[in-house]
């Protein structure tokens, strides 16, 4: 099981706590991860690594999070001055079948996610 994707286009506006949906998917061995809602679904109990890159629009910041099963379990912070700043973190996650886990806005800060530089990512280690 293993997937990774990309934001096809600009994603501005977002609201608080919106899951960022990923649309273009480069590798979805198992198809776990939806395009259309972001969402991956865990098919086996196991122990799962993520990671995530969001890249900020110009001058402004953006505050995200790992979410499982609508907790949030991991944060990152993208942004700069006068550019575009980006942000990553990785993480591993012990996940039962059926479990969800997603990259959504942080509570209120959701200015901008820069398309084709935005990515996740995510595989079943054991």
């Amino acid at each position: 099981v293993a997937f990774a994707a990309r934001t096809r286009t600009n994603k501005a506006f977002l609201g608080p706590t919106e899951t960022i949906v990923f649309d273009e998917v480069t590798v979805n061995n198992g198809n776990a991860y939806d395009p259309l809602t972001g969402i991956f679904t865990a098919p086996f109990n196991g122990v799962y690594h993520f990671s995530s890159t969001i890249l900020s629009g110009f001058n402004a910041t953006i505050e995200t999070m790992f979410v499982l099963n609508g907790e949030e379990v991991g944060r990152m912070f993208s942004g700069a001055f006068l550019s575009r700043g980006s942000g990553s973190n990785s993480i591993l996650l012990n996940l039962k079948e059926r479990d969800e886990v997603t990259v959504n806005v942080f509570y209120g800060n959701g200015h901008y996610v820069h398309g084709g530089w935005s990515t996740f990512m995510g595989y079943l280690i054991s």
